[in-house]
């Protein structure tokens, strides 16, 4: 049997208002979700340009390429003037998307213990974060973003 997934829907997560709870043990104020968003973003979503705007226009360098080719941010470094939301030229990078605050999602591995699904997914109401057995599915705009976590997003292709 295949490990459930945590599956977020950016495109869902556009109109939310509301940040979804978490339960992250240490940090009762965390948004993991947030933390995953800005993730997805940078790894699914971005068009990582050859010579990225963004980068360029960081006052405090806490935007760097790694070596396959997905811009990360600095949380230490990063100060939020959101420069880097304004250089995208693609408008990619959004100030909500950036959160002042480092969070992290632990995936509730104590409600998981216990058979229960994810705060997030819990409390959610419109679908935009679920958990279960999900794929990979690129036809469907489903990206895997790391071991437990994939993103319906409409991404962006560079013709070959």
């Amino acid at each position: 049997m295949a490990l459930a997934k945590l599956l977020i829907d950016l495109e869902a997560m556009k109109s939310r208002i509301e940040p979804l709870p978490c339960s992250y043990y240490h940090h009762r104020e965390n948004d993991g979700i947030t933390a995953l968003r800005e993730q997805a973003i940078f790894t699914v979503f971005c068009r990582h340009c050859e010579e990225g705007a963004c980068i360029r226009a960081c006052p405090k360098e806490a935007l760097k390429r790694g070596e396959d080719k997905i811009v990360r941010r600095s949380t230490m470094m990063c100060v939020r003037c959101n420069s880097c939301v304004i250089a995208c030229p693609f408008g990619t990078i959004q100030e909500d998307s950036i959160p002042y605050k480092t969070s992290i999602c632990d995936f509730c591995v104590g409600r998981l213990r216990n058979g229960e699904a994810p705060i997030c997914v819990e409390k959610c109401t419109d679908g935009s974060v679920k958990f279960g057995d999900f794929k990979e599915d690129a036809e469907k705009d489903i990206y895997p973003l790391g071991e437990h976590v994939l993103v319906h997003v409409k991404t962006w292709k560079k013709d070959s």
